[in-house]
């Protein structure tokens, strides 16, 4: 690769397709914005220029400068890569997918879990804003694969990992604090009926949003839950809800109106929705009301959290700590695994954090 000179006037600089003095200024500026600028603007091929700008213009104005930081962080990580390795990236959909997938296997080999998932995230959404479908393909399924390299790595080197969980007491404080609010708030209505859900089934933030309103019986206080996870079982299983669980979801249905939409389907429309922050409810493009994504479920946990100074709440955390809860107050582990869907016993254990170091082969012989 040529070094990038004179970045400020950009004169004399020529790829042999077009004008040698065309000023390359907005894709300079668009590669540093988004951590690339150890590329040569001039071995970057026309299809991806102007992505490349309209995607960093993009970014700058819609992503949190926090976020921005990290993901720009981890693409100058993927660009020094291949500088490394004397590869470059912008050049064809074929090449750019190549590329991803190498440098996915390589951090599956080199980082933690969460750092090799994070990667991943990133160089898709790279690949998505670029229009490189098969690059974007590509990092969703190596993403998945380094990760699980990197968890299988970590274990073969006897790192043990501490599963986050929040306390009971914790999350009664989290209860009360979206109580307070549900009284005069259509928005926090629903994520108390979200939270007394998502403990009462011990459903993770992807469970959460793939309930439709046919799951519910509020007149027996039963819901079928079918899941979404490949280590569980139960799908489909009718699950007795809480009173306080049946009495939240209530109050939450009442107050958005779900069941009154006049639809072909009503039983098909999501138990949760999208709410903005007037109350009113977020409609899709068809007219009908957009399901909450798993992110949101996540931001409006931590949006209460973050005002009683509780850390660590994320997407899994009110399953992964119900099921702590329940071991710590004694119940059986098999109900524990029976309540949370998972199909043996030592999943639930990895899951929960409740897997012990392998014993040392000396204390059994000596």
């Amino acid at each position: 690769m040529r070094a990038i000179e004179d970045h400020g006037t950009g004169l004399g600089m020529t790829d042999g397709h077009g004008d040698p003095n065309e000023t390359p200024g907005a894709l300079v500026d668009a590669l540093k914005t988004m951590g690339l600028e150890d590329l040569d603007p001039a071995d970057i091929a026309h299809e991806f220029r102007d992505p490349l700008v309209r995607l960093a213009s993009s970014w700058r104005a819609a992503i949190a400068e926090a976020t921005l930081s990290t993901r720009r962080s981890d693409l100058r990580r993927f660009s020094r890569w291949c500088v490394q390795q004397l590869e470059i990236p912008f050049v064809s959909d074929a090449g750019l997918a190549d590329l991803v997938e190498r440098h996915l296997a390589d951090c599956g080999q080199t980082y933690a879990p969460g750092t090799t998932k994070r990667i991943g995230s990133n160089l898709t959404a790279l690949a998505r804003g670029v229009g490189s479908d098969v690059s974007a393909g590509i990092a969703q399924d190596c993403r998945a694969r380094a990760t699980k390299a990197a968890q299988k790595r970590r274990r073969m080197l006897g790192v043990q990992s501490q599963k986050a969980h929040i306390t009971v007491s914790q999350m009664q404080r989290l209860r009360e604090a979206i109580a307070a609010e549900a009284a005069s708030s259509t928005l926090a209505t629903r994520d108390l009926a979200v939270f007394d859900a998502a403990c009462d089934l011990l459903a993770s933030r992807s469970e959460i949003i793939k309930l439709c309103l046919r799951d519910l019986n509020p007149r027996e206080g039963t819901i079928r839950f079918s899941g979404a996870r490949a280590d569980q079982i139960d799908r489909g299983a009718v699950f007795a809800l809480a009173p306080r669980t049946v009495a939240s979801i209530g109050t939450w249905l009442d107050a958005s109106d779900l069941r009154d939409f006049d639809v072909g389907d009503a039983g098909a429309l999501p138990l949760f929705v999208g709410v903005m922050n007037g109350g009113n409810i977020r409609f899709g493009a068809d007219g009908t009301p957009e399901p909450m994504n798993g992110k949101t479920v996540v931001r409006a946990l931590q949006r209460y959290a973050a005002r009683l100074g509780i850390s660590g709440v994320a997407g899994h955390s009110l399953r992964r700590s119900m099921a702590r809860a329940l071991y710590e107050a004694g119940v059986p582990e098999e109900e524990i695994v029976r309540k949370g869907r998972w199909s043996s016993l030592s999943q639930m254990r990895e899951y929960v954090g409740l897997t012990a170091p392998i014993q040392g082969a000396s204390d059994l012989i000596f």
